[in-house]
């Protein structure tokens, strides 16, 4: 399967998660591209105006995972804001993930990922289970690699 990996990462915390992912999903034999968005200008705030750089291609993929941070509760705007942007994905399936700093999915993570979720299915993907991974923790690392298992088993 031809998968690609979207993901917008300010701190490295959410790129870290997605380069895992991609390293399980090679190993399963699947043909992995990971992107880093990048924005000018460089936002640290969840409500200042921006412009995605680097827009990638995603007509040779058949599965999409986007991801990124939790910001205010919510999906970062960026990953929304691209998600938003692609047009028809009819025929796509698209697996969203985050990261987060509270230690509890309830405080913002399960919010992001149903966001990105309806994002991907109003422009008519097929919206797959995906993963939050809390960082403040202790066992983040543990967590990391439970949610990078979890999204090689979605995807098979």
């Amino acid at each position: 399967m031809r998968i690609g990996i979207i993901v917008h990462s300010k701190t490295g915390r959410t790129l870290a998660l997605a380069q895992l992912i991609e390293k399980r999903l090679k190993k399963l034999n699947h043909g992995v591209s990971l992107h880093h968005l990048t924005i000018d200008p460089d936002i640290e705030a969840p409500n200042k105006p921006f412009r995605i750089v680097n827009r990638p291609d995603i007509a040779p993929y058949d599965l999409l995972l986007v991801g990124g941070p939790v910001w205010a509760f919510s999906a970062s705007p960026v990953i929304l804001s691209y998600l938003k942007s692609l047009g028809d994905l009819k025929g796509k399936k698209v697996i969203p993930f985050a990261t987060m700093g509270f230690p509890c999915a309830c405080l913002g993570g399960t919010r992001a990922l149903g966001q990105m979720g309806k994002a991907a299915a109003a422009n008519g993907a097929t919206t797959l289970p995906g993963a939050v991974v809390p960082t403040m923790l202790r066992d983040h690392e543990r967590l990391k690699q439970e949610a990078a298992d979890k999204i090689a088993e979605v995807v098979g």
